[in-house]
């Protein structure tokens, strides 16, 4: 602190504070400081939930006709973490399929492109629900489909659509996305390696049986 700005005496001399009482202060900063270092706001964790935002369409792009290219789709992520004791669904355990699509569109910048998904074979994991509206990749390029806890595995298809900021939808692609079973109560991460043979199968035939009916109807 400037000299100017301490407090003085009527002699000029600058007021001192006497050593106990000066501990003491010095004491009472240390405590706000770690009170401040103790209440700012933590940075979220590896299992906190964080949605992926929705499509917004854009007025500025209202004379655009031309729709996106095919999006492409990176093998799909499967992260599951441990359930907190005594506690049940989504808030609980955040456990996410974790889905990295991209595509390009004439004029709307790539990250703002939007990506509708359509479960068209196979069975959603617990509480996993995928809704109309296009959603859009965070920072990373990555979209978050949460579900509740279960360790069962599963395998399921989707058709994947990108989108622009007119709502043109570029021509569908199908990704697989597979969960394998956990057998342990620690957090862990799966990939389409991890999958039962007979969950494959099942999917394979499934889809096989829908195209089909398409073609019978055709």
């Amino acid at each position: 602190m400037p000299h100017d700005l301490l407090p003085t005496l009527p002699s000029g001399r600058l007021r001192t504070m006497p050593p106990r009482r000066a501990a003491r202060g010095l004491v009472a900063a240390a405590i706000v400081a770690a009170a401040s270092v103790t209440l700012a706001p933590r940075p979220a964790d590896a299992c906190s939930i964080v949605t992926s935002d929705r499509l917004v369409l854009d007025p500025a792009y209202a004379d655009d006709t031309v729709a996106p290219g095919p999006a492409t789709v990176a093998t799909p992520e499967i992260v599951r973490y441990p359930a907190n004791e005594g506690c049940t669904g989504l808030d609980c355990s955040p456990n996410f399929v974790v889905l990295r699509p991209v595509a390009s569109d004439d004029r709307a910048p790539a990250p703002r492109l939007g990506f509708r998904l359509r479960l068209i074979g196979g069975e959603l994991p617990h509480d996993l629900w995928i809704g109309p509206e296009p959603l859009v990749p965070d920072g990373a390029g990555e979209v978050y489909l949460y579900f509740s806890d279960d360790d069962r595995g599963f395998a399921f298809q989707l058709e994947v659509q990108a989108v622009d900021l007119n709502g043109n939808a570029g021509p569908p692609v199908i990704v697989t996305v597979v969960g394998p079973a956990v057998d342990d109560d620690g957090c862990s991460t799966g990939g389409a390696r991890g999958a039962t043979g007979l969950g494959l199968v099942a999917l394979a035939g499934l889809v096989a049986s829908r195209g089909r009916r398409r073609g019978r109807r055709g």
